[in-house]
């Protein structure tokens, strides 16, 4: 099982109400359709088109989110949901992945643009940063990547550590 870090802000829009709401996370990038249907390569391609002022690695970067948001992750994934400081109170939330990866369309829209998700199940849903591991807190302040995947389990030791599962 793989561990992640996921920012709540697809679409440049904090989603973290909608998340806990319909017990999902989710990514933005409204206009490429259904992520299941593109290669990495289509993905490359429509993204430089899509945002022609981004400079390649940052669409390299939103290529490599999108695979491991619609391929890479699996149930039983532990996902560390990380708004900026100044949002959702400075906390942190903590969800298991559930579900497969959906598309669902009414949301790929400009005012919505969350149309990638998965199910999750609420492990923790506001954790004060100061509850993490010092091995997890260096990891928050990683800018610029929507989604990124931890090494060594260092989400679950500590979950398990404290308590959560």
């Amino acid at each position: 099982m793989s561990e992640w870090i996921l920012r709540p802000y697809p679409h440049d829009k904090l989603r973290t109400d909608e998340f806990l709401a319909q017990k999902i996370i989710a990514i933005g990038w409204p206009t490429i359709g259904d992520a299941r249907e593109r290669s990495a390569e289509e993905l490359q391609v429509l993204l430089e088109t899509t945002y022609p002022s981004w400079s390649a690695r940052r669409v390299t970067n939103g290529v490599d989110c999108i695979t491991q948001f619609t391929q890479d992750m699996a149930a039983g994934d532990l996902v560390l949901i990380v708004p900026r400081m100044s949002d959702f109170k400075g906390h942190v939330m903590l969800a298991e992945v559930q579900g497969d990866y959906q598309f669902e369309k009414s949301l790929a829209t400009d005012k919505e643009g969350y149309p990638h998700s998965r199910s999750v199940r609420w492990v923790r849903h506001r954790i004060a940063r100061n509850n993490l591991s010092d091995e997890i807190m260096p990891m928050l302040g990683q800018r610029g990547l929507t989604l990124t995947r931890l090494e060594g389990d260092p989400l679950r030791r500590h979950s398990l550590e404290v308590g959560w599962l």
